[in-house]
């Protein structure tokens, strides 16, 4: 688990700095708030942003953390738990107008780990379930509601790559592909 971890925030970093060096960027803005993404696995959470300008493109590079949780509604086992996700992705602006703003497309790394521990009637179910994903397509759109205050909504899927479950959890009956919508709300500074 803790090599997971490592190797997780080890991508996370690598790709933040590594994108430094390719082209000459124009530091325009930072941003920070809450996100709330529904899905199979529903996430609250709170991430970063920063923006450049690199050419005539406007991008982003986000940081996210989420709580993240299974409900039982089939989708483990009849079982809830909770856990984590982090992520750092980046955003690109399909206009050069529109500035920071507008239609993008956003792809980002992935590591979640979700703990159960539930006493049943006739059983308990006890475990892990973790997953990473590199491909976590989305297609949203930022728009501005006052001068600072930045929201912006998502749709998108993920494609998890499991990590072998501990205990009760064989990773047998979940399936990869996760669809999901969202909201943020954050503040520009």
């Amino acid at each position: 688990m803790k090599k997971i971890l490592v190797v997780a925030v080890a991508m996370i970093f690598a790709t933040s700095f590594s994108q430094e060096k390719e082209v000459e960027k124009e530091f325009k803005k930072r941003s920070a708030g809450l996100e709330l993404t529904g899905s199979r696995i529903p996430s609250f959470g709170v991430f970063y942003e920063r923006f450049w300008k690199i050419g005539k493109n406007y991008t982003s590079q986000t940081y996210e953390l989420s709580s993240v949780s299974a409900n039982k509604q089939g989708t483990f086992n009849e079982f809830t738990g909770s856990g984590f996700q982090i992520s750092s992705g980046t955003k690109l602006y399909s206009s050069d107008k529109g500035g920071h703003k507008g239609l993008f497309y956003k792809n980002s790394l992935v590591y979640g780990n979700i703990k159960f521990d539930e006493k049943g009637f006739l059983e308990n179910y006890k475990g892990t379930y973790s997953y990473f994903s590199i491909f976590n397509p989305e297609i949203g759109y930022d728009f501005m509601i006052a001068k600072t205050l930045r929201t912006s909504f998502t749709a998108g899927t993920q494609w998890q790559i499991e990590v072998k479950g501990k205990e009760n959890v064989d990773n047998r009956d979940f399936d990869n592909w996760i669809f999901n919508f969202g909201v943020k709300l954050s503040y520009d500074f």
